[in-house]
C-alpha cells in the first residue's frame, strides 16, 4: 500500500462539504433554467437532467 492509498478515504466533513457543493450547483442550474424558461422548478430539473444525459451520450457515444 502506497502513500496515496489513504487518500481514497474521505472524512465525514469532506464528504458532506462535497455533497453540499454538488447540490448547490444543481439547485442553481435548475433555478436559472426555471427563471429563464418561465417554467416550474420540477420541469426545469427534468430539462437539466435530460440535457446532462444528452451531453453524456454525445461525449461517450451510444454504447459507452
Amino acid at each position: 500500500m502506497g502513500a496515496g492509498f489513504t487518500k481514497l478515504f474521505l472524512g465525514e466533513t469532506e464528504v458532506t462539504d462535497k455533497l453540499f457543493r454538488i447540490l448547490e450547483t444543481a439547485y442553481t442550474q435548475v433555478l436559472t433554467q426555471s427563471r429563464k424558461q418561465k417554467i416550474s422548478m420540477r420541469m426545469a430539473a427534468l430539462c437539466v437532467g435530460i440535457k446532462r444525459v444528452q451531453e453524456a451520450k454525445r461525449v461517450r457515444g451510444l454504447f459507452p
